[in-house]
C-alpha cells in the first residue's frame, strides 16, 4: 500500500492520497480560505468561527492546529496584547494633545 501524499492548494493541507478526493467534497475544502482567513484574526474565537461555518468549535481547533494557527490561549493572549497596546497609544495621544493645548493656553495668557 503506497502512503503517497497530496497537497490542497486550496486549504493548504497535506492528504493522503485516499482521503484527497473526500476531502475535496468537504466543507473544509468548500470554505477553507475563510477559515483561514477568519484563524488569521486572532481575535475571533474558534466558536465564532465554528458558529458562521456550521463546524463543531473542536473540529475548528484541530483544523488550525493542522493550519499552522496557534492554538486557542496564545490567540487570546494576542489579542488582548493588542488591544491594549491601541488603547495605552490612543491614552498618550490624547494626553499629549491636552498638554499641548493646555501649554499653548497659558502662553498665550501671559503675552497678553
Amino acid at each position: 500500500m503506497s502512503s503517497t501524499k497530496r497537497y490542497c492548494q486550496t486549504c493548504r493541507l497535506e492528504l493522503d492520497k485516499r482521503g484527497f478526493t473526500r476531502h475535496t467534497l468537504s466543507v473544509i475544502h468548500r470554505k477553507g480560505k475563510l477559515i483561514r482567513a477568519m484563524l488569521e484574526r486572532d481575535c475571533i474565537t474558534h466558536a465564532e468561527i465554528a458558529r458562521r461555518i456550521g463546524l463543531t468549535r473542536e473540529r475548528v481547533r484541530q483544523l488550525a492546529l493542522k493550519m499552522g494557527f496557534a492554538d486557542g490561549r496564545s490567540r487570546h493572549a494576542i489579542c488582548r496584547m493588542e488591544r491594549r497596546r491601541k488603547e495605552m497609544a490612543e491614552f498618550f495621544c490624547a494626553s499629549a494633545k491636552n498638554a499641548a493645548l493646555k501649554s499653548n493656553c497659558s502662553g498665550r495668557g501671559m503675552l497678553t
